[in-house]
Formats: C-alpha cells, sequence, structure tokens
C-alpha cells in the first residue's frame, strides 16, 4: 500500500542515520585497535640510496633492536618508548591507552619500532646541505646534553658536534596525549657561511599484516598540503608503490602515514614553504620501502651566528576530540581529516560531530545515541508528516479504488482511465 512505501521509506532513512553514526563512533572512538605498518629509509638521501646500501639485519628481537643504540626514555600518560641516541630517531613507541583486544591485559598497540626489528617504523629529523661531510645522518651519535627521561613539563636536550664547526642542537619536548615539538638549532662555529635545509621524514620498511582488513577506510600515505589553498591527499599502499614518487609541495600543513585508527605525522611551521614528497621503491631483498617526507627551505648561516627550526610530530591515536585540539592549538589546517570520513563525509561528519557532542555532556554513549535520535526525528518531523497526511488521504479514497479494480478488473486501460 502507498501508506506502507512511506512509511518503510522511513524507516529505511532512519535506519541508514543510525548505522552511519554508530559505525562513525565505532571505527573513530570507541574501539581503536589495529596493526602498524613498518619499514626502513634513509632520511638524508634519496630513499633509493637505500636500496643500494649494505642490507641490515631485520629479524632482531626489540631488545636486541633496542639495544644497539643508548635510549631516552619516553614516559607520559598517553605513550612510552624510547628515542634512540643513535641517529636521534623517535622509533619505539606503545600507546598506553590502546590494547590489541578487549582485554585489558592484553599487549599495547605498538606504534614505532626500531629498525633491526621486521616491518621497521620510525621518524627522523635533520638537515641536508650540498658539500658539507659530517651532517648529523642515522649513524650519528647525539649526546644527551641535559635531561633524563621525556615526560610532560620535561624536554630532553640532543647536542652533536660536527667537524666542519657546525654544532647541532636538538630540544625535544612531549605533551600529555600524542604531540612532540622538536626544536632543532644549528650554530656555525666555522670561518665561512653554510647553506642547509631541514628535513622531516616518517619511514617504512614493509607492512605488518592487518588484522582487521578493510577496504573502507583509508591507509597510507595522508596529508593536508597546498600552495594556496590546503588539499587533502591520499595514497593508498597500492598507488604509493605504483607510482613510486610524488610531489606534494606545500606553505604549511602536515603530512605522514596513517592506517585506520593511528597515525604518525609531521607538521611544519604553518607559513613555511616546504617540498613534500612520498616515494615507494623495492629493495634487493623484495622488501617495500615507503617514506612520507619534507624537505622546508635552505637558509644561509653566517660564520657565527644561529638558525632554528621548529617541527611538531604527531603519534597515536586519530580520536577526533584530541585532532580538533591541536587543530584549532597549532593551527594544523583540516587535521580532524586525518580520520577517514567516508564518500558520506557530509553526513556522517556532522551526525558525529552532535553525537560526541551529546557523549561529552552525558558520559554515555546508549544514552547520546538516544539524544541523537530525538534531533533527527525532529529534523525528519516536517518529512514524516507530510508522508502521514499523504497516507490518510490515500485511505480515504481507497474505497472507490477497490471499486473501480473490480469493476474494470477485464479492461486495464479503462480501469488506469477512471482512477486518474
Amino acid at each position: 500500500m502507498p501508506n506502507d512505501n512511506k512509511n518503510l521509506i522511513t524507516f529505511v532513512v532512519m535506519a541508514i542515520l543510525l548505522l552511519i553514526t554508530y559505525e562513525s563512533y565505532t571505527y573513530f572512538v570507541v574501539d581503536p585497535a589495529a596493526r602498524q605498518a613498518a619499514a626502513r629509509a634513509h632520511a638524508q638521501a634519496p630513499i633509493a640510496s637505500a636500496v643500494a646500501a649494505p642490507p641490515v639485519q631485520r629479524q632482531l628481537s626489540r631488545v636486541a633492536a633496542l639495544a644497539a643504540s643508548p635510549r631516552v626514555i619516553i614516559d607520559t600518560p598517553s605513550l612510552s618508548g624510547s628515542i634512540a641516541l643513535k641517529g636521534a630517531r623517535v622509533d619505539d613507541l606503545f600507546l598506553k591507552n590502546y590494547h590489541k583486544d578487549v582485554a585489558k591485559t592484553s599487549a599495547l598497540v605498538e606504534l614505532l619500532r626500531p629498525e633491526g626489528m621486521a616491518d621497521a617504523y620510525y621518524t627522523e629529523t635533520g638537515w641536508v646541505g650540498a658539500n658539507l661531510p659530517g651532517l648529523p645522518g642515522d649513524q650519528t651519535m647525539w649526546t644527551l646534553a641535559s635531561g633524563r627521561d621525556l615526560m610532560p613539563g620535561h624536554p630532553v636536550v640532543l647536542s652533536y658536534a660536527a667537524p666542519q664547526g657546525l654544532t647541532f642542537t636538538r630540544k625535544i619536548e612531549v605533551d600529555a596525549r600524542s604531540m612532540f615539538t622538536v626544536t632543532d638549532t644549528v650554530a656555525n662555529g666555522s670561518a665561512a657561511p653554510v647553506t642547509l635545509a631541514p628535513y622531516a621524514s616518517v619511514e617504512l620498511r614493509g607492512l605488518l599484516p592487518d588484522p582487521h582488513p578493510s577496504g573502507l577506510v583509508h591507509e597510507g600515505a595522508i596529508g593536508v598540503l597546498g600552495l594556496d589553498h590546503p588539499v587533502l591527499r591520499l595514497a593508498s599502499y597500492k598507488s604509493w608503490k605504483k607510482k613510486g614518487e610524488e610531489d606534494w609541495p606545500s606553505k604549511g600543513g602536515w603530512l605522514g602515514v596513517t592506517d585506520k585508527y593511528f597515525m604518525t605525522a609531521f607538521i611544519p611551521q604553518q607559513n613555511e614553504r616546504i617540498d613534500g614528497k612520498i616515494r615507494a621503491v623495492t629493495d634487493a631483498a623484495g622488501v617495500d620501502l615507503y617514506e612520507a617526507a619534507y624537505l622546508a627551505q635552505a637558509r644561509a648561516i653566517a660564520p657565527g651566528a644561529q638558525i632554528t627550526e621548529v617541527s611538531h610530530l604527531f603519534a597515536g591515536a586519530k580520536t577526533v576530540p584530541v585532532l580538533n585540539a591541536y587543530k584549532k592549538s597549532l593551527g594544523v589546517p583540516r587535521f580532524d581529516d586525518a580520520v577517514d570520513w567516508g564518500f558520506l563525509m557530509v553526513l556522517t561528519k556532522p551526525i558525529f560531530t552532535l553525537l560526541e557532542f551529546f557523549y561529552q555532556l552525558v558520559g554515555n554513549f546508549g544514552v547520546a545515541i538516544l539524544m541523537l535520535t530525538v534531533v533527527i526525528r525532529l529534523v525528519t518531523f516536517p518529512l514524516a508528516n507530510k508522508g502521514f497526511e499523504m497516507g490518510v488521504k490515500m485511505k480515504k479514497v481507497q474505497p472507490e479504488l477497490k471499486a473501480l479494480q473490480a469493476k474494470f478488473k477485464d479492461d486495464p486501460a479503462a480501469q488506469q482511465k477512471e482512477m486518474m
């Protein structure tokens, strides 16, 4: 019956909206639990140089890999791990608030793992310059100049003196959630000016198997970059490998690697021109190397002068309230779009925002869904009421329609004409 069709359409629309709401909250807030990708590459040179480099052992245990370098402990309410003094890499990180399965006694989610392990996954920052031997690289041993353990409110300072008279100082800070602040300073103690450009890189070797495969949520390279207007740029691992290399120039923005629930991304100064790039190659052992990196503009350092570069590193779960907080405090464009809202973003994002508002208000997800349902019913009431009115009108003419159907049951054309 026509009235039944109207009710069915209304029910289907409501069911779809509730399904989108539930799936959005489940994917992005309730139970982030996934694997991490990993790999290895050189940051100072093009990633292709890693293919020609001597192979490294990739089957070390975490204990053995961590023992290859002195370390600075990372301990925050959200993160635990360490920084390698060899290369000054952030390469060992676990998420304290997330477990591999629903059991609270299960292992913590691993985000980063050091070189030497299978599927290594780590980050680097540094400087490049032409004809300047001795610049700090992945084999450089830094010195812990001040601080002990990296904690919120307790930064550490690393230092390295290059043989050509340059002194590198790196101050690393971390907040209580998921953001590192890296302040690099280069002092020129030589008699000649030098020109250097800062870089930041997220590097992977191989891909961990995904325990929850899905083609619905983006995994791979991600960034919001653009010279005039920030644009969301995505590259799945498949397209990343197929293209081999892609340039993403930008002024400010951010760039990194994401999976379903977690992300590692660098954020440059938002007024700075950068050359973003994603690269992927396969080494002689058949292992895929992936890199998402940016190179900032070169700058000259006069004798006796120094320069400073500040960058931020996000490493954590893609919870929307946290992303929005960094979006506001650091001015990171479209940082909440690290979450894959799907092709129905015009619906899922507003619905999630409203659902999150209700959840923060009442602290109960079930009550928040009920409040959202009431709002949706109020918004769709005019349409539902119109359908109800049409149903009432159709009921009034039903007896006449049945009479016509009985009268002209052998003449469909005449029946249709009389009904009209």
